[in-house]
């Protein structure tokens, strides 16, 4: 008897990348938009976004924050890499913006690199989520950021009554 294989009824109504520049050698900012919806109460856990060939990263531009300080929510503004806002839907209190700053945090173990995102709400920390970033060797090398357990609530926040 085989293992049954789990499906989500999740979609992806938009997806876009877009850099600021194209030009070699210069320091275009990247922009991921993801928008994701469901009828089902599915949620995504996972999910991976592969940068494309020649799209790379110096891991050694910013300031690492310590692992410790990524967790307090305290990493230093020298470790930012990056800021957004997520979007967040409650489907019965309606839409909720949220800060979002993007950090280069300690890596783990034989990581090439590892991203933070740190959440905020009214200035305080919600969620955290890391991310380690691999490289891709070969023809079509490139990044691959793997983000695992993305968390379906913010700090159990689910808007007013």
């Amino acid at each position: 008897m085989g293992a049954s294989t789990a499906s989500a009824a999740v979609s992806i109504p938009s997806f876009a990348v877009t850099l600021s520049g194209t030009q070699a050698g210069s320091n275009p900012d990247l922009a991921v938009a993801a928008k994701f919806s469901t009828s089902s109460g599915d949620a995504v856990k996972d999910a991976l976004i592969s940068l494309a060939p020649g799209v790379m990263v110096n891991p050694s531009a910013a300031t690492v924050c310590q692992a410790s300080n990524f967790q307090a929510g305290t990493c230093p503004s020298s470790s930012q890499i990056g800021d957004g806002t997520l979007n967040v839907t409650e489907l019965s209190s309606g839409a909720f913006e949220f800060p979002v700053g993007l950090y280069l945090i300690q890596p783990e173990g034989s990581e090439f690199a590892r991203i933070g995102l740190i959440a905020r709400f009214a200035g305080s920390p919600m969620v955290r989520v890391s991310a380690p970033v691999t490289f891709s060797g070969g023809p079509n090398a490139g990044l691959d950021i793997y983000l695992n357990g993305i968390p379906n609530q913010i700090g159990g926040y689910t808007g007013p009554n």
